[in-house]
């Protein structure tokens, strides 16, 4: 976590389970801006569980961000935060996150698997949009 921290302002942990999951790293449920994936997602969505505070995850101050995970809720959350508020326009996204949105400083979205290529479980879809947001 530390190695990581050095090199992204922000971290998700991102792994598909019912509830948060502990990944067994020192000190990962108090360090600031590191945060399961469910607390993001929850807060993109607008959800009524979203225990997510502007304290927990402030978009103003994340520049780089690692997302640790290689599923579809890894690919959304980089697709989510790397869109522009314009684009959810027509959508239901909670008011507040586009504000957040609109304020990003995030310039760099890492998405870091923790298994192989085989293990991976990302629909195209998700990856063809991240690719075509990226330009590739």
């Amino acid at each position: 976590m530390a190695q990581l921290r050095e090199k992204y302002s922000a971290v998700v942990l991102s792994y598909g389970a019912i509830s948060d999951r502990e990944l067994g790293l020192p000190d990962e449920h108090t360090i600031r801006n590191v945060l399961p994936c469910r607390k993001v997602v929850d807060w993109y969505n607008g959800s009524l569980d979203n225990r997510l505070s502007a304290s927990d995850f402030n978009l103003e101050e994340i520049e780089d961000l690692a997302i640790v995970g290689n599923g579809n809720v890894a690919c959304d959350i980089a697709r989510m935060l790397t869109k522009k508020p314009q684009e959810f326009i027509d959508s239901d996204t909670p008011s507040p996150v586009m504000a957040a949105l609109d304020k990003t400083n995030l310039h760099c979205v890492t998405m870091i698997g923790r298994r192989g290529l085989v293990q991976t479980a990302f629909s195209t879809k998700e990856i063809r949009e991240i690719n075509a947001m990226a330009g590739l």
